[in-house]
């Protein structure tokens, strides 16, 4: 599930700076133009559920909530408090509330709130008319979704699919400036919310596309999606995650995939639909190695990995080799010999563009090599224990155990010493992005963090984020740094107080 903070807006208000507090205050003024400036400030108070908005504000924050992640249920309860402000019309209010603070989805299922009434009830009535194709009487008035699927149930799905394509198509005609909203976020939300009602309805080309973009891999870019100078990164396409998501619209749309595969007409749709697959394989993986959770959809998605292999370029062999490989890794002494040859080819090519998961290939690369001329663990196990470092929180002590020993006990090569720097202070960073929704690596990361801040000060960051992002511990250390700041010390202490009421 999609979260920028474990501790919802619903429970404690967020803060920003004056800068962003005033992009908010304007975005009800555009809602609501007869409004006065004081009025402004009343109207997010009764939002946030706060006395005033000096509540709000505070400039020692890095990263902030401005594009906040709720649930159908929180986004009603924001809603609900400023029904009063939007003619007791809770449409309108789930409309203002959601433009007005810029939020996104925790999940899927979320976006159907993302779509206007009167888009969602024109959409609603389109699809419908399959099943008057198929000899069925329609209700006067089609008003949800869940109403919408019982009645397409027996509807043919040549017909419902060749509806659905239309609907895709005329929404994509639409400019997206003209699309309904007053952020850039909000406008590809809106269309987004057209895909996944295409999608519940067994439209399997939307499925594979809504997953294609919501998994760890294709969200931000090689240095995450908030950046080390605290931007977030532009290559967050729908503004949410959620990698148990990916896994079920992957699973519904397998016979869609395969048959867009084995055409093979299209590189771009191609590329895009293999990474998916292998991202899903991974997620599957993950789940077993931390959960032992036995995924039923990873049959079929290995088995359409196996049929398409050929067509895979060679980042995508190297990866889908790689996450074959992750539970045997484990108890494989040393470097997999086929596997390391493969990279080693890999590496020594000339590469125009390499995605962002592929740069990893090139580090593990060089553990192993600094394992093996270097450091020389016990049964050489350093570089398995880089490809595991994102699933499993032991195999992540033990690689930055050991880096940590090398920099501070031993003399080693200057190369080394600046492959140790990178992965403390820019792959922790990575991590922290990529497990941002489960933290569940972040216990680990904050114990390797403050072990590596006397060489590293910059590291402060690392901590600094998962506090940001809500992370007990890390809050903790960050309020015990705050010195003689007396408002910064508050504002952690009222949050770490929230948080283990949570707990």
């Amino acid at each position: 599930m999609m979260r920028t903070n474990t501790i919802s807006i619903t429970e404690l208000a967020p803060c920003y700076t004056h800068s962003n507090l005033k992009l908010i205050l304007n975005r009800i003024k555009t809602l609501h133009p007869k409004i006065s400036d004081k009025c402004a400030e009343q109207y997010l108070s009764d939002l946030l559920n706060v006395d005033s908005v000096d509540e709000l504000i505070n400039d020692n924050l890095k990263y902030q909530e401005i594009e906040p992640a709720v649930d159908a249920k929180e986004l009603r309860t924001l809603a609900k408090r400023i029904l009063s402000y939007n003619d007791n019309d809770l449409a309108k209010a789930i409309y203002s509330a959601r433009n007005i603070l810029n939020t996104v989805p925790r999940q899927v299922s979320d976006l159907e709130d993302y779509l206007t009434e009167e888009r969602k009830l024109s959409l609603y009535l389109e699809l419908s008319t399959a099943a008057v194709c198929e000899g069925g009487k329609l209700p006067p008035k089609v008003t949800s979704l869940s109403q919408l699927k019982s009645i397409l149930e027996k509807a043919d799905n040549v017909i419902i699919d060749l509806i659905a394509n239309s609907a895709m198509q005329t929404i994509q005609a639409i400019p997206m400036d003209e699309h309904p909203g007053l952020t850039p976020r909000q406008k590809m939300l809106s269309l987004t919310a057209v895909y996944y009602v295409n999608s519940e309805v067994g439209f399997q080309c939307n499925s594979i596309w809504l997953a294609s973009f919501i998994h760890n891999e294709k969200w931000g870019c090689v240095s995450g999606w908030v950046h080390r100078d605290w931007g977030f990164c532009n290559g967050r396409h729908f503004g949410f995650k959620n990698e148990d998501d990916v896994i079920r619209l992957v699973g519904r749309s397998i016979d869609y995939i395969d048959r867009i595969l084995s055409s093979n007409d299209d590189d771009t749709t191609v590329k895009l639909y293999i990474d998916t697959l292998i991202a899903a394989l991974k997620i599957c993986k993950k789940n077993y190695l931390r959960f032992q959770i036995e995924t039923p959809e990873v049959s079929e998605i290995n088995r359409l990995l196996e049929k398409h292999s050929s067509i895979m370029n060679d980042a995508q062999q190297l990866r889908y080799h790689t996450v074959s490989l992750l539970c045997e890794l484990d108890t494989v002494r040393g470097v997999p010999r086929d596997h390391f040859q493969n990279v080693l080819e890999f590496i020594n090519q000339e590469h125009t563009k390499i995605d962002t998961i592929d740069h990893l290939m090139f580090d593990y690369y060089h553990f192993v090599i600094a394992d093996f001329e270097h450091v020389k663990t016990k049964d050489f196990m350093l570089g398995s224990s880089f490809l595991l470092s994102g699933i499993s929180p032991q195999k992540l002590k033990h690689l930055g155990d050991t880096v940590l020993d090398s920099l501070t006990t031993t003399k080693t090569d200057e190369n080394v010493n600046g492959l140790f720097a990178g992965f403390l202070i820019g792959y922790l960073w990575s991590l922290i992005n990529t497990d941002s929704n489960e933290q569940f690596m972040f216990d680990v990361i904050l114990d390797l963090s403050k072990r590596a801040l006397p060489l590293y000060p910059e590291i402060i960051r690392n901590i600094r984020f998962m506090a940001e992002l809500g992370h007990l511990a890390s809050m903790e250390e960050i309020a015990n740094m705050t010195g003689d700041s007396k408002n910064e010390a508050a504002y952690w202490n009222k949050r770490i107080d929230v948080r283990k009421m949570a707990i």
